[in-house]
């Protein structure tokens, strides 16, 4: 059959995309549970009807254990001399669900369904960041009815967490000059740079004490919050619950204080991934039963403030006390409590400071994403980042100092780099004339205040040429994650665009290029992207 790049064998390719998204979304593979997957990759890989190479990258990176693919074809035929095109996205997927949910995602399928083009799991997050961008390779690297350059599909591990598989990745294992990442959100929105990231981690010792005489138990409970990714949402100003409950907890310390009467907790529970933004949260917290209609009068006390504070953006918000059917032989001595309190009010959160050279372009920002209590200690992990390593430095000092002061331990892992954008590259300008020619108008090109696996491979392949695409998705990292089925077409229409150029040359000669979402701070006026680029 004779190659082509007509929209039926796109339509095709696309079938075969959601065919593979199926068979990913049958795989459990959250974050550390990687192997299955991986296993289907390999076994993808040899079971390909052309030449192909299959490698296995299996290390321990900062004590984790990587479980990257890479699968390796030759060009088609008047391809074979062109640069070789790196594919790449992550295996691994957040895991959240609702709280009426069952699902196990040790061991059950995501189970999603499409209404109106739009597609939406079972009270479970899909996937789709980055399962789609996982079976897109997967169509491509099937396909024999387009022409493309000798291509290495990369798919690594833990890219939700912290990035072990592409730190895994060296310069030995790949040839290839051009990567293309597709995991991003936004069709027609191209990044070609990105913030870099960091974990900062809270271990403070709970100390306990016997439950005083006449103590009821009671939790607070935060619902309906909007949540949302920790990097491309954190300009929306949806609220932290951590943060509310700190307040909560502040609030209620004072008050019961200056009544004299007794207040403690028993038990605190928040969110679990550091790059959510957490939409729940609790406390159970022990007063006597005479304070009860104290205790509810002082949280809705805060939930009016706080529905005030947030109008517009949490509609849903909610916060209720409830009596505990269970009785706590412990609770925090008063010093962990005021350490514990101090700590969740002054952790550094939500937008910390916007990029001075370009406009609406978060530069720095710190997520407290994490928090659990157990018999010894109580874990808070706050996820920073910034465009500039400086200012993600001058954050962690912050926290180191805080720790310090409320006896803490303190430690950072994860450390990703941030990606600089390259203002003459070659794929951008291949992106650029493919998108134009394929759907008749300018993309936008911008760097994203998020974390992208192309900071670390920047770091290993100091000459990789480098771009981020992907279809739409919204909600990611949380429940309403959707994925909208139209623009998978359209990005399998250019990316078998772009690989059928790649035998051409690209210029910006005479090129009206396609304007940039940033803007310059200092004039209202969109900055270029090309070598036009101010």
């Amino acid at each position: 059959m004779e190659i082509t790049k007509s929209k039926e064998i796109s339509d095709y390719i696309t079938e075969r995309v959601m065919f593979y998204f199926r068979e990913v979304s049958n795989i459990p593979r959250g974050s550390g549970n990687e192997t299955a997957i991986a296993d289907y990759l390999v076994k993808f890989g040899e079971n390909l009807k052309k030449k192909v190479v299959v490698k296995r990258i299996e290390e321990k990176v900062e004590g984790k254990q990587t479980h990257d693919v890479i699968i390796s074809v030759d060009g088609t035929k008047g391809y074979e001399h062109c640069e070789t095109v790196v594919l790449q996205a992550h295996i691994d997927m957040v895991c959240q669900k609702s709280p009426e949910s069952n699902h196990d995602f040790l061991k059950d399928p995501i189970e999603y369904s499409e209404i109106d083009g739009i597609i939406k799991a079972n009270g479970t997050t899909l996937g789709a960041d980055d399962g789609i961008g996982v079976a897109t390779i997967l169509a491509i690297l099937e396909s024999d009815k387009i022409s493309h350059p000798p291509l290495e599909a990369l798919f690594t591990s833990d890219e939700e967490q912290d990035m072990t598989g592409a730190m895994a990745v060296k310069n030995t294992h790949i040839k290839g000059t051009k990567l293309i990442n597709i995991d991003t959100e936004t069709e027609g929105v191209f990044y070609y740079g990105c913030a870099g990231g960091i974990n900062a981690n809270f271990d403070l010792p709970a100390r306990y004490v016997p439950t005083p005489d006449k103590i009821e138990f009671y939790e607070i409970h935060i619902s309906g919050l909007q949540g949302g990714h920790s990097g491309v949402q954190i300009d929306q100003k949806h609220a932290n619950a951590h943060k509310l409950l700190g307040r909560i907890l502040y609030q209620l310390v004072n008050y019961f204080s200056e009544q004299k009467a007794p207040f403690s907790i028993a038990d605190i529970k928040g969110g679990d991934a550091k790059n959510v933004i957490t939409l729940e949260a609790s406390v159970i917290v022990g007063i006597h039963p005479e304070n009860k209609q104290d205790l509810e009068n002082e949280v809705q006390k805060c939930l009016a403030t706080f529905k005030n504070e947030y109008a517009g953006v949490e509609p849903d918000m909610n916060i209720t006390t409830e009596e505990v059917d269970k009785h706590f032989e412990k609770v925090l001595s008063d010093e962990t409590l005021e350490k514990l309190v101090s700590a969740l009010v002054l952790i550094p959160n939500d937008v910390l400071a916007q990029h001075t050279e370009i406009k609406d372009l978060v530069e720095t920002s710190c997520n407290l994403g994490v928090l659990s209590l157990d018999s010894e200690r109580i874990l808070m992990v706050s996820f920073i980042r910034s465009f500039f390593e400086s200012k993600k430095q001058y954050v962690v000092d912050q926290m180191k100092i805080l720790a310090g002061f409320i006896g803490a331990d303190f430690s950072v892992d994860a450390d990703f780099p941030n990606w600089q954008p390259d203002t003459d590259s070659n794929l951008v300008k291949r992106f650029r004339k493919s998108y134009n020619d394929v759907f008749g108008k300018d993309p936008v090109f911008q760097s994203i205040h998020a974390g992208l696996e192309c900071g670390h491979f920047a770091r290993t392949f100091t000459d990789m040429d480098m771009i981020a695409c992907g279809p739409t998705i919204t909600g990611a990292h949380t429940i309403k994650e959707s994925l909208e089925a139209k623009t998978v077409g359209m990005i399998v229409e250019l990316l078998i665009d772009v690989l059928q150029k790649m035998n051409e040359e690209v210029s910006d000669d005479n090129h009206d290029c396609g304007t940039d979402l940033m803007m310059s701070a200092a004039e209202e006026k969109p900055a270029h992207v090309c070598q036009c680029i101010r």
